[in-house]
């Protein structure tokens, strides 16, 4: 089997490359940042016909597509997607996406896989965007919606950014009232897998991929400090009902398909940091 992952210079296309089982052959993608440990193909991903060469190149049974970028939410995350889609669609390869919890609008959690899509922000409506493309496109593709991911080898950015605001003494404000069901990588890569794997019709559809457990972002804040050894002094604790934010508050999702069908477990985030 082949497998072809978008974003491989990425936090979670990199895990992904190096859990990848030994029978699977595995090739990446990158733009701007160097991917290191497998065959690399360099292409931007939202050029017209540059995911068409990329398959001829590649020749995927399976693509996994994790790359996106904010900056140009409507290029990398819209547009990359409808090309990715479309030349899986006139090449016959299957097509694993990932989505986010930011398609809700936070207001009425928790969420299923099956709830209607509601999302209040920039990020949100262009991953919303890019799931009805997929639904309208290319049925049988597998979407994969995640929370905040969170890591320590590598660390991941929002973890890296407390550490050296509380390294610095740097007051930080994290929400009491952000609610999200946020998840171990190494349990996510794993779960991945695992549904990679499957035949194309038992991967068919929406899986939710998130920690057993939904934490508050001040919480995962102050389990980040304790592990560290900082003081969380610099921790102030806001609310996002407070604030101009903006941002969706309860983004608690239900993981009933993945609890039923997969044997990798998806623990509480929180025991990433237990010690």
């Amino acid at each position: 089997m082949r497998v072809l992952i978008t974003g491989g210079a990425g936090l979670t296309g990199h895990a992904l490359c190096s859990a990848a089982p030994d029978d699977v052959d595995v090739e990446v993608t990158q733009r701007t940042r160097l991917a290191a440990g497998r065959r690399a193909h360099t292409v931007d991903l939202a050029e017209p016909g540059a995911v068409e060469l990329l398959l001829l190149d590649s020749g995927p049974d399976l693509v996994i597509h994790t790359a996106y970028a904010t900056d140009d939410g409507e290029r990398d995350i819209v547009t990359a997607t409808k090309n990715v889609v479309d030349a899986c669609a006139d090449a016959g390869v299957e097509l694993v996406h990932f989505s986010s919890d930011m398609v809700f609008d936070g207001e009425h959690a928790p969420y299923r896989e099956d709830d209607t899509l509601s999302p209040v922000t920039a990020y949100g409506r262009q991953k919303a965007a890019a799931e009805i493309y997929i639904r309208e496109h290319l049925a049988p593709a597998t979407v994969l919606r995640t929370s905040l991911i969170c890591s320590l080898d590598p660390v991941d950015p929002r973890t890296a950014a407390v550490v050296e605001a509380l390294t610095i003494g740097k007051s930080i404000t994290l929400f009491t009232d952000e609610i999200r069901s946020a998840v171990r990588l190494d349990d996510l890569v794993h779960a991945v897998w695992e549904i990679a794997l499957m035949e194309s019709e038992a991967r068919a559809g929406v899986w939710h991929l998130v920690g057993s457990e939904p934490v508050d972002r001040y919480a995962l804040g102050l389990a980040i400090a304790a592990y560290h050894g900082l003081s969380p002094e610099a921790i102030v604790a806001g609310t996002s009902a407070e604030s101009a934010a903006g941002r969706p508050r309860n983004l608690t999702l239900v993981s009933d398909r993945a609890a039923a069908s997969l044997s990798s477990t998806l623990r509480p985030v929180t025991s990433l940091f237990a010690g």
